[in-house]
Order: structure tokens, then sequence, then C-alpha cells
């Protein structure tokens, strides 16, 4: 009598439950990674926009400029972070500009911009000072930053049309990475 099968067996029984027991592990801590890694208190964020165009003033009395102006139409309360009274950028929303030629843009929030929640019915301008198109583009929820000289501060430029074609307004929630508004406009 040969007893090499019986070991055989052993082996090939003590081979699946390593297998089987390596997955297990591999499962709980993949699974463990994932409830780490997870946001607390997280809303998702979304929003449905409109987006056109709007003279804004070039010079004195002048509206040979443009703006992109953006309503919040419907969506959520959106979390907007950023320094009031500086050019410092916004966290949790990014506003972004895709040219016509493709390049992406993330506009910086203008000083004359306030209050940190985006709700909708809540209007945004895009404008430039800039005739580049590769130069910086700004964010503001004050028409009057674009339409009202008289309540500039000292030094402030004019807006600068935006280059001829079709743009895209882009709102992306930070936090996640992801696009919440995409809108097309024809400059």
């Amino acid at each position: 009598m040969d007893d090499s099968g019986v070991s055989q067996n052993i082996g090939n029984l003590l081979m699946i439950f390593l297998v089987v027991l390596f997955a297990s592990v591999a499962f709980v801590y993949v699974m463990n990674i994932e409830e780490d890694s997870s946001i607390g208190d997280y809303t998702p964020q979304y929003a449905i926009v409109d987006a056109k165009v709007v003279p804004a003033l070039s010079a004195p009395d002048t509206w040979d400029a443009d703006s992109i102006k953006i309503r919040f139409t419907a969506g959520n309360e959106l979390d907007l972070q950023y320094d009031e009274g500086v050019y410092a950028g916004t966290e949790g929303i990014k506003f972004m500009l895709i040219d016509p030629d493709g390049g992406s843009h993330e506009a910086m929030q203008s000083i004359t911009m306030q209050g940190q929640k985006i709700n909708p019915g809540a209007e945004f301008y895009y404008f430039t000072v800039s005739s580049n198109i590769n130069d910086r583009y700004y964010i503001t929820n004050a028409y009057s930053r674009i339409a009202d000289d008289s309540t500039w501060g000292g030094g402030w430029s004019y807006m600068k049309p935006f280059a001829g074609g079709t743009w895209r307004v882009q709102i992306k929630d930070d936090t996640m990475g992801v696009l919440i508004a995409d809108e097309e406009v024809v400059i």
C-alpha cells in the first residue's frame, strides 16, 4: 500500500486553505482602507447653471468687453471657501473656463466677491483684464465689478474681451474631484 495519495490530498487542501485565508485577509484590508478614506459629513454637490455672455466695461462708459454670466438655477447649497478681500483662489468649489483652443483656466475670485455659500438663484461673472488668452481669469458675484466703475478701488483695471469662439464654463467639486456643472457659451 502507498501513502503518497494521502499526502498529496493533504497538500492540496492546505494550498486551498492558504489561498482562501490570503483572499480573506486581503478583502478585510481593502474594506478597512475604503472606510478610512471616506470623507465624513460630506454632502454630494450638484448644480445646474445657465451661462451667457453679458457686456462689461472696457473703459469709462464703454461696453466693449465681455463677461460670462452664470446663474445657478438648481442644485443644493454649495460650500465655497476663500479669503474675502484678497486674490487667493477658492477651495471646495472651483470655477473653471475651457477656452476655444481647449486650454483650461481656473478663475481666481475677485476681491469684490462676498459670501461663502452658493444657492439657487446666485449669479457669478467671469471676466479678464488681459487681452492674452493664457492670462488670469477672475470670478465675482458682484455685478458692480464688471458694470459700475464708480464703486471700484484705486488702480482697478477695466475688462478686456474674451477670445471669440466656444467656451465651456465648468464648476468642480474639488473635494471629490468631480465636475458638477458644465455649460457651453459662444462669444
